[in-house]
């Protein structure tokens, strides 16, 4: 059972636990294959939290923008149940998880497919939510 700040990457989801003990799974965005790029890598590219999933392709996931920061680019960490990165022009962001919560009800349970156009949809809500 992974302990509160694990981190990880199950098939194409990046999955993180946060305080509570609550595992979090994201779906990055899916590009480019990287057959000789070792799955599970992370980095931080430009305002983007960018991973190799287990088919070997790059993901990436945009979080949402905080404030400026004076910490080092490319730190991450978990406070409470969200994950934070410092990106590259050293903003604070952090995954916006209220879409992949409202999927969860569908039937496909996560924000693939059909649910997918209702997640997008709820991208701009989570710009406002602190």
């Amino acid at each position: 059972m992974p302990t509160a700040g694990s981190i990880w990457i199950d098939g194409n989801y990046f999955c993180y636990v946060g305080s509570s003990g609550s595992t979090t799974k994201i779906l990055g965005t899916q590009g480019s294959l990287y057959s000789s790029a070792q799955s599970g890598s992370i980095w931080i590219e430009g305002s983007n939290f960018c991973y190799i999933d287990g088919s070997k392709y790059k993901r990436t996931i945009t979080g949402t923008s905080v404030s400026t920061v004076s910490g080092t680019a490319g730190s991450i960490w978990i406070d409470g149940t969200r994950f934070y990165y410092i990106d590259s022009n050293r903003y604070k962001r952090y995954f916006c998880t209220a879409c992949e919560s409202a999927c969860q009800g569908y039937s496909c349970g996560t924000c693939e497919s059909t649910c997918q156009a209702y997640c997008g949809a709820c991208d701009a809500a989570c710009q406002g939510a602190g």
